[in-house]
């Protein structure tokens, strides 16, 4: 097992040609979102400014040609966590150019999708196409517990598994 620390995470990023997320927590547990989460249950508007350190990156990786992307597993009824990133994250993410697709959770579990989050990273390096798949591992609560590099015959099920998730969800329109 390979655990992978946020540096690392990141470093994926800029070396791949898409990074395709499955978000399937109800809800996360970060600290630098609780004042944004009171923001929004109190009714205020979306602010100008909302995850701009990320919607920056996603304009400059999808200018340089590469796809970012997620899959969001969604509960009936959506939690306030969902209901969040509905009203404040997806919109700015989606300008931004992240490519999103919603999944309602009888669709993942018939899909066989698992409940765990999970990057799945691929390049081009001369051809090669190596695949990088990160699991995210989360206590019931939504906080991080740490991210494990997946195996390689585990990473290409994976992809295969959100490549079909994508086909049964329906595309985010802002």
């Amino acid at each position: 097992m390979t655990v992978v620390d946020s540096a690392d995470l990141s470093a994926l990023f800029p070396r791949c040609r898409s990074a395709w997320r499955l978000e399937a927590q109800p809800t996360y547990t970060v600290a630098s979102e609780r004042p944004k989460i009171d923001r929004w249950r109190a009714g205020e508007p979306r602010p100008a400014d909302h995850n701009t350190a990320w919607g920056d990156r996603i304009r400059a990786w999808t200018a340089e040609g590469k796809t970012i992307g997620r899959v969001r597993v969604e509960s009936e009824p959506l939690t306030e966590y969902q209901q969040y990133q509905h009203a404040w994250t997806f919109p700015a993410n989606s300008a931004a150019g992240e490519v999103l697709y919603l999944l309602e959770a009888a669709t993942a579990n018939e899909l066989g999708l698992p409940p765990q989050d999970f990057w799945v990273f691929e390049t081009d390096d001369v051809g090669s196409g190596e695949l990088s798949v990160v699991w995210l591992n989360f206590r019931p609560d939504g906080t991080i517990i740490d991210r494990v590099l997946a195996e390689p015959e585990e990473a290409v099920r994976l992809r295969e598994l959100l490549v079909v998730a994508r086909g049964r969800a329906r595309r985010f329109e802002a």
